[in-house]
This record gives C-alpha cells, structure tokens and sequence, in this order.
C-alpha cells in the first residue's frame, strides 16, 4: 500500500511541476510577444522622423500662406498620408503593449504620444498659426522621444506586462 501511495504522491508532484512550468512559460511567452512588438514600434517611429520634418515644413508653409483658419490646403496629400498611415501603425501596436498593462508610466506614454499625434495631425486639415504648429510638433516629439525610452524598457525586457 505504501507504494500506491508514493505513486499518487509521484503523479500529483509531477503534474504540478507541469504545471508551474506552464505558467512560467505562458508569462514568458507573452513577455516575447510585447517585446516583439514594442521592437517593431521602435523601428517604425526610428523611420517617422523625415517624414515628420516635411509633413512640419508643410504645416508651417500652410500656416504662413493660409490666413483664415478654415481655407482647405492645396500641398501633396500623399505626404501626409504616408505620415497618417504609419502613426496608425504605431498606435496599433501600442494598443497591443497597452492591453491588460498595468503599468501606470507606460500607459500614460502611450496615451499621451496618441494624443500629441492626434493634435499634430489635426493642423495638416485645419490649418492655424505658425506658433501653434511649433508648439504641438514639439509636444510631438518630445512624446516620440519618451516612448522610445519606454519601448526600449520593453525590448531589452527590463518591463513585462
């Protein structure tokens, strides 16, 4: 009887080291996605900075030529699009980080560089003074350049969810 016992003993040991292993590896596993994630966050705003400049150098032009707020801007679209379209891409992947996060000084980074780029963008439909639109691109970047120190925290996984 004493050997029934240790077997039971033996399989309930063994799978609750199955199991702690599981739930090691699943907090890993999600630690590498995020990580992932945050790289590829990296790497698209390390590519937005020309585009930042000349979607500004647009602004300001359209800030200077443009005196009443509403007049709609005849300068290439395409610029901007291409700007537009990669920002979405980066708050998607952002959206992702801050999902289920807990930590209070990542999501307020990724909040605040939403609405930095919402603010910014907005100037390219609506164009308003050249003070304005030096104001918000430098909330801008400077909300671009907190969140590649936040992300990094992430990528060299010095923070996990």
């Amino acid at each position: 009887m004493q050997i029934d016992q240790l077997n039971t003993i033996a399989t309930f040991f063994g799978a609750l080291v199955a199991l702690i292993i599981f739930i090691n590896w699943k907090k890993q596993k999600g630690s590498e996605v995020i990580s992932n994630e945050a790289k590829e966050a990296f790497h698209l705003i390390k590519s937005i900075h020309n585009q930042k400049n000349v979607v500004l150098e647009d602004m300001l032009k359209m800030a200077v030529e443009n005196q009443e707020p509403l007049v709609p801007n005849d300068f290439d679209k395409t610029r901007f699009e291409t700007f537009k379209d990669l920002n979405i891409e980066i708050i998607k992947k952002l959206d992702l980080i801050a999902f289920e996060n807990k930590d209070q000084e990542t999501l307020t980074t990724i909040e605040n560089y939403t609405n930095s780029y919402k603010n910014f963008g907005i100037v390219y439909v609506r164009p308003t003074t050249t003070k304005n639109v030096l104001e918000l691109h430098a909330l801008y970047n400077d909300n671009i350049n907190g969140l590649k120190i936040e992300l990094y925290k992430y990528i060299l996984f010095k923070k996990t969810i």
